[in-house]
């Protein structure tokens, strides 16, 4: 169990740094500004972060940390309404983040969470008898492909649709192509014969 003294000082650190980025770019914060705002000495920071992008990933919200999870579900696709929620709730710390490299190790840590994600899900599927028996693996990649790229539309024309409608796109977009996965009738496809 942590110290209720280093809880306070991390706690006093993150929201420095929260309130920081309000103000302007995460290049232009230093750590000295983050020291200033928290009021913490610099030990005492270093005691504890070994950088500002160690500070800023371990103060991520859950939901952040957890983005491209979803929970199972039985359906053939499962909603990801939730996944757009997230960048309406972070849509002030997304513009923040926009073009840093702790963004592009965000965007990677989702993508690779949303592939495992869907890769489970299609599995579960499989299992369960409802998808024929392909490499599921290809398929897992491809639904994040098409999710993560109506995220990224999404995100820079203003998020004028809402999340619900969103998911309703990609739903729409992406469901011919999973149910002709169905065992119901599909014809398997031997990936081994298309790619090397």
């Amino acid at each position: 169990m942590e110290d209720r003294r280093v809880r306070r000082t991390k706690e006093r650190l993150r929201q420095a740094l929260l309130q920081l980025l309000l103000e302007k770019p995460y290049e232009d914060i230093s750590v000295q500004n983050i020291l200033d705002v928290a009021d913490v000495s610099r030990a005492a920071f270093y005691a504890h972060y070994q950088d500002k992008d160690a500070l800023f990933l371990a103060g991520m919200p859950e939901n952040v940390l957890h983005y491209g999870t979803w929970e199972p579900t039985d359906e053939l696709l499962p909603p990801v309404t939730g996944l757009f929620e997230h960048m309406v709730a972070g849509q002030a710390w997304v513009r923040a983040m926009q073009g840093t490299a702790v963004m592009q190790l965000i965007n990677q840590q989702a993508r690779q969470r949303m592939v495992e994600n869907w890769l489970a899900h299609l599995q579960r599927l499989q299992a369960a008898g409802r998808l024929a028996p392909v490499d599921a693996e290809p398929v897992a990649h491809y639904l994040t492909g098409a999710l993560l790229s109506l995220l990224l539309w999404w995100s820079s024309s203003g998020m004028k649709q809402t999340p619900e409608a969103m998911n309703g796109l990609f739903q729409q977009l992406v469901r011919q192509g999973v149910a002709s996965l169905q065992t119901n009738g599909a014809i398997p496809v031997d990936l081994s014969e298309i790619v090397e």
